[in-house]
């Protein structure tokens, strides 16, 4: 509170602020931090400039904006009847004030200052307001934003002792766990506080707290005070598709820290997010809602180290968003529950839409346990590490499922009775180790999605070539040796195909059939050779797929994997050559291709010229014994410029170099690779990082 009290405070001293935002979620603090600068405010500038407050209703127009203000500065009666006079007095009325600061708390709408009749100006009238929404804060043209976030465990407790008055916490164990389940939201720590002031007796203390964490709603005053205003944000996502994201991510455990593309992944698997046409328009949907649901406060966004996003719900807009989901009644969910067991057969209600028991530790579904549920649509059993053995009776009723998720479980077998599961779209199996066994899919029409990466699966399941609105295949990691000639042109839906390419088994797929996918964005492959290589490359749509192919055998290397910068194209291409008989004659085309690495290809002495590279970023070379240079051509060194050589354009997009047992080489840059020409960038001007290892009889870099 004392930092973001100061930077306001800052702000509005500054001549060049007229406008300031405060964001963040419902019960975090924006109106204690606001009544904090409209105490400062009233106190050290309330006798020279009037200060005042005003609180937003949710049905906000401008029309009432304007009454408030002429209210609270105590102005005569606004026009009635012509909008364009009212705006114009109450300009007028401000003007002759000069200077003031307004601050309007809770604000759901955005609107132009002018249009009110509020003359915004660096050395006049200061706005400053609250709100759940950063959107509204950037539409406001805000030219200072803070974003007020949740208390930190220190804080939290000090705030709930302070607010319970004389005595504090008798039973500070307790105290503590009602303070972790408040997770640092001001508003319910005050609400437990004054719920608990007062209360003697130990078990009354556990009592609190058993139904605190039992209900999810917790006690009634903390339903009242902090659920009414959090479920405002929730209506005020006006759009059915951005409620049904929010309430979606209740599926998963409580607290979870989700990985945008997973979510976004289900979100598509749900048809939530249900764009029609090319998978990456989805993606762009699904970033664009989870982007809306942070900026209203509703998620918490955060990057690792490599810039993966992700998203976190916290645990009192949780506990709304799963009261919201449970008072429909048409979900169960029981995610990170600790079950051991299914829950009972009461619980399977006819009107189920969906069933989350994500991360449990069922062990097996019995025989004769079949829930009567024909409107579901969505089970997600996965991460139930136990759960070896579903019987074939459980699916005998669950005639609408549409999603099935079977992910992360001991399963070994995947009982006959699927195969009447004729409306599911999307069934996923990836990680499921043991799984060895899975019936025909033949009838299966509707799938669009199969993931059965990881998986023991030996051979593809039978009627894979029936499945017409296939879009995504993942077989990644699994065991599958030989995919069947001719059935990847049958699946000319697909958009993701994902192939494992360094496993023991390497699962190699030809060229032609590749080229004849149409609609794929997405793949990865081994290719047996570089004629097959050259073929999919070739295809009319290379230029437009995402992509990361092994040509060769893969085998160990150190570089795996492995990059300091990340691509800065939208569309990311790799290719990796391993063990092949590469030398100066080959032509080797790498145009558009992002990322290339050449592993043990023992004949190349340089990387010729013949090899186009185009809009190379990242270039690993491991493993190349005979090398000697990165560039050879003729009439280097005789003073030729690399235009003049007809290189200019093969590393001109070059951010990274790596370089790893590559024993021959005594120079890596020569000094006509790295020649600046007169009014042109340098050959290799975006390079960042070079790395040299173990490459014994290395001299100079440059």
């Amino acid at each position: 509170m004392e930092r973001n009290m100061n930077d306001v405070w800052s702000w509005l001293l500054n001549d060049e602020v007229s406008c300031i935002g405060i964001y963040g979620m419902g019960g975090v603090g924006k109106t204690a931090l606001a009544t904090h600068v409209y105490n400062q405010l009233h106190e050290k500038l309330g006798m020279f400039h009037p200060v005042r407050w005003i609180t937003m209703s949710q049905d906000f127009s401008i029309h009432a904006l304007q009454g408030r203000i002429a209210e609270v500065l105590d102005l005569k009666p606004l026009d009635e009847n012509d909008a364009m006079v009212r705006t114009g007095e109450l300009l007028t009325e401000l003007n002759v004030k000069k200077k003031g600061f307004l601050i309007l708390d809770n604000l759901w709408g955005h609107f132009l200052p002018d249009q009110v009749g509020i003359p915004l100006r660096t050395d006049g009238w200061k706005l400053i307001l609250t709100t759940r929404s950063l959107e509204i804060c950037r539409k406001m043209d805000c030219q200072r934003i803070i974003k007020v976030e949740p208390l930190s465990e220190g804080e939290a407790r000090d705030l709930f002792i302070d607010r319970l008055g004389r005595g504090g916490a008798l039973y500070p164990e307790i105290a503590e766990s009602i303070v972790k389940e408040c997770d640092g939201l001001p508003l319910g720590i005050m609400t437990m506080a004054r719920s608990m002031k007062g209360v003697y007796g130990e078990y009354r203390w556990r009592d609190a707290l058993l139904e605190l964490r039992r209900s999810k709603a917790g006690p009634s005053d903390m339903e009242t005070d902090v659920f009414r205003v959090l479920e405002f944000s929730y209506a005020q996502l006006k759009n059915s598709a951005l409620q049904e994201c929010f309430l979606h991510i209740t599926l998963f455990p409580k607290g979870k820290i989700i990985l945008r593309e997973d979510l976004i992944e289900y979100l598509i698997d749900e048809g939530i997010v249900n764009e029609m046409g090319r998978r990456h328009g989805r993606f762009d949907r699904g970033h664009t809602m989870l982007d809306q649901l942070e900026d209203a406060s509703l998620l918490e966004g955060s990057r690792d180290d490599e810039d993966y996003r992700y998203v976190k719900m916290h645990d009192l807009i949780w506990d709304m968003a799963w009261k919201i989901l449970n008072e429909s009644g048409g979900a169960m969910v029981q995610a990170g529950a600790q079950l051991t067991e299914l829950p009972g057969v009461r619980l399977w209600r006819e009107d189920l839409l969906r069933v989350s028991l994500i991360e449990n530790r069922i062990e097996n579904i019995p025989s004769g346990f079949s829930p009567m549920c024909p409107r579901l649509s969505t089970l997600l059993l996965c991460r139930n590490y136990k759960l070896d053995l579903v019987e074939d009776s459980f699916f005998q009723h669950l005639i609408g499922l549409k999603v099935l998720d079977l992910s992360d479980t001991d399963i070994e077998k995947l009982p006959d009775s699927i195969c009447h599961l004729t409306s599911l779209t999307a069934l996923l199996l990836g990680w499921c180790a043991k799984l060895s066994y899975v019936p025909s899919l033949a009838k299966l029409k509707a799938l669009e999605k199969l993931d059965l990466s990881y998986t023991g699966l030996e051979d593809l399941p039978e009627g894979m070539e029936r499945l017409k609105d296939l879009r995504y295949l993942n077989l990644d990691g699994s065991g599958v040796r030989v995919l069947r000639s001719g059935i990847l042109p049958k699946l000319s839906k697909l958009q993701f195909l994902k192939l494992h390419q360094k496993s023991e088994v390497v699962l190699s797929i030809r060229g032609d059939e590749i080229s004849r996918l149409y609609h794929l964005e997405t793949l990865e492959c081994n290719f047996r050779d570089l004629d097959d290589f050259g073929f999919f490359q070739s295809g009319r749509r290379f230029s437009q797929i995402a992509c990361k192919v092994t040509v060769g055998r893969p085998s160990f290397s150190s570089l795996e994997d492995l990059n300091y910068t990340r691509p800065k194209s939208k569309i990311i291409k790799e290719a990796w050559f391993y063990d092949l008989m590469i030398d100066n004659a080959t032509s080797l085309s790498l145009y558009f291709i992002t990322k290339v690495v050449f592993v043990s290809c023992q004949n190349m002495r340089s990387l010729c010229p013949s090899y186009v590279f185009g809009g190379l970023e990242i270039l690993h070379l491991d493993g190349l014994i005979i090398l000697e240079t990165l560039f050879e051509v003729q009439g280097q060194g005789l003073g030729f410029s690399p235009s003049e050589l007809g290189c200019s354009a093969v590393f001109f997009n070059l951010r990274e170099m790596v370089i790893h047992k590559c024993h021959g080489m005594k120079v890596l840059l020569s000094p006509w690779l790295i020649h600046k020409e007169p009014s042109k960038s340098c050959l290799l001007g975006r390079l960042e990082v070079i790395v040299v290892e173990d490459c014994y009889n290395m001299q100079e870099i440059m």
